[in-house]
């Protein structure tokens, strides 16, 4: 992360932790510090948290191939597997999305 989009990234925290403080919301007060004080040390602020979203993604993934499978094997009798494929697309979209969105701070 170069300068300028540390400096960003401060002002963005910043501001949050205000409206935290202005809504007395101790908890997410503590959370922003933690992050404030991450963003100042140099540490990889969204490194874990998108590590995890890809291994949520892979998973998705594979749920997705054995219902594929299921589905090939004529199992989707009561089209109670087309609805879970349905929401796994859906939730494997919104990954992609917060995972983007990671990226773009990175």
């Amino acid at each position: 992360m170069n300068t300028r989009e540390k400096k960003r990234l401060l002002d963005d925290y910043l501001d949050l932790y205000r409206i935290a403080s202005s809504m007395n919301d101790s908890d997410w007060q503590i959370d922003i510090k933690r992050k404030l004080v991450a963003i100042l040390e140099g540490k990889d602020l969204f490194g874990e948290q998108k590590r995890e979203l890809q291994q949520q993604f892979i998973e998705i993934n594979r749920q997705i191939l054995l219902i594929f499978q299921r589905m090939h094997r004529g199992e989707d009798q009561d089209k109670g597997l087309s609805l879970k494929l349905f929401a796994l697309k859906q939730r494997r979209f919104e990954l992609s999305r917060e995972i983007d969105q990671i990226k773009t701070f990175q």
